[in-house]
């Protein structure tokens, strides 16, 4: 499933595991461990993919960072409830 809104990176989630995946502009991750049973899946998509349009609506900005002792590249996403997504930089090469 792919969420957008217009001129701005996509978000792609990816079901069909116990830990399916929150891509957003085809460079960050984030795997997120659920149930194996297909309710599970239903409502992982349901609630990830509400998350995701309420950030893109919202106006909020993500966050580029480096960890300090590996210097590796992720991305801080806000959530509405004060919670934020930490997503890896990944290279698909």
């Amino acid at each position: 499933m792919e969420l957008q809104r217009p001129g701005s990176p996509a978000f792609e989630i990816v079901l069909g595991s116990e830990v399916p995946e929150i891509v957003y502009d085809a460079q960050f991750i984030q795997f997120k461990s659920i149930g194996g049973e297909m309710e599970d899946q239903f409502e992982f998509a349901r609630t990830t993919a509400n998350e995701i349009a309420e950030f893109l609506l919202s106006g909020r900005a993500v966050t580029e960072c480096k960890s300090r002792i590996f210097k590796r590249t992720y991305l801080l996403i806000p959530l509405s409830d004060g919670t934020e997504w930490k997503m890896k930089k990944f290279s698909a090469n």
